[in-house]
């Protein structure tokens, strides 16, 4: 209550403000991204004041929420119609409202609906009709410390997750890349998830030393189709290594374990998920070195209520990574993942005999 007589008052404050020497202000406010309308907190302010006594003409409508433009706004606004004291009354409204702003949002969020990419152990997978693994793990666990619940749904194919964020049908989409293309429709967190590092996978017996790319030019070695790492290292791949780029992980595994490949190029830890639940995986192993490194994010819808909670998550993803949380997830669910693999498979195999 104090808080919303604070803005009444600010309000008042504006509406007696006379434009001197015959100057007009005019304001107008860009709204940003469609919200829902029980989210939508956008007043807009036009403003036209003239110099002649007792006729001020002032429409007010909500401001946009979006605080760097609401600062710009009211600041312009201010130069051209008030003195000194009035401009600090308009900067003291400015605060006002975007803390009266981000409060409401903040009691708004109670509830976080997430999506992945239905196949990308440990990050995540699908069990069921729920996404799973150490994204969901790391999430919950930061989520539940701020008393907000977090659902992890599964909602398609990856494209169709992208679809749905992009469209706000979700909150939040857990660990991806981090591109220009996706910023068009996801804030994203400025710290990562999870570190997603490329290496070499070898059989045990043939491992070797890795020092430099170029100790991979003697070697016969292969990638897995669509597989992208980030420059430089996808032009020395295609271009010095000159690595197919249409085996896919089936083929690449057989040719492998027979010995006619010297390396298979993969995530290192979507590397021992996928190897862990193949016979004979346990022979496969990462080099020490990594390749490259790599990181994922998290992103929010932008129409989310809940981005409001971006600036916790990012301390936290900080203070997890740092600390190893993050590394030790991804450890726990390619075990989960191996286990919960191994039991669809012996489901399936004790059908096919009953049948």
């Amino acid at each position: 209550m104090g808080r919303l007589f604070l803005v009444s008052v600010s309000i008042e404050i504006i509406a007696i403000c006379v434009i001197r020497h015959g100057r007009t202000a005019e304001a107008s406010c860009m709204v940003g991204p469609v919200f829902p309308p029980w989210r939508r907190l956008y007043l807009g302010l036009t403003a036209k004041c003239s110099c002649l006594p007792d006729q001020i003409y002032v429409g007010l409508g909500l401001v946009c929420d979006n605080v760097p433009l609401l600062v710009l706004l009211f600041w312009q606004t201010a130069r051209g119609s008030c003195d000194p004291m009035k401009r600090f009354l308009l900067a003291a409204l400015v605060l006002c409202l975007a803390s009266f702003n981000s409060q409401a949002s903040a009691n708004e969020c109670k509830k976080i609906i997430a999506s992945a990419h239905p196949n990308y152990p440990p990050y995540h997978w699908r069990e069921g009709n729920e996404i799973v693994g150490a994204s969901v793990d790391l999430n919950r666990l930061v989520f539940r410390e701020i008393g907000v619940e977090f659902a992890a749904v599964y909602s398609g194919p990856w494209k169709r997750v992208l679809a749905t964020a992009e469209s706000n049908m979700i909150d939040f989409v857990m660990s991806l890349k981090r591109t220009s293309e996706r910023e068009a429709f996801l804030r994203f967190t400025d710290y990562p998830a999870f570190p997603n590092p490329f290496t070499a996978f070898t059989l045990a017996e043939n491992s070797f030393d890795l020092e430099r790319w170029s100790d991979l030019k003697a070697l016969k070695g292969s990638k897995n189709a669509g597989d992208r790492y980030g420059q430089p290292l996808d032009s020395y791949v295609l271009e010095i290594l000159k690595l197919p780029d249409n085996d896919s992980l089936e083929d690449n595994v057989n040719r492998l374990m027979l010995g006619r490949l010297d390396y298979i190029i993969h995530g290192r830890y979507v590397g021992q998920a996928h190897f862990g639940i193949i016979e004979g995986g346990e022979k496969i192993v990462p080099l020490e070195r990594d390749i490259i490194g790599g990181f994922i994010h998290s992103g929010f819808s932008l129409g989310s209520s809940c981005a409001v909670h971006l600036e916790y998550l990012n301390r936290r993803y900080l203070e997890l990574f740092g600390d190893g949380t993050a590394e030790r997830l991804l450890e726990v669910n390619i075990d989960r993942w191996v286990t919960f693999n191994r039991r669809q498979q012996a489901g399936a195999e004790n059908t096919r005999r009953q049948n």
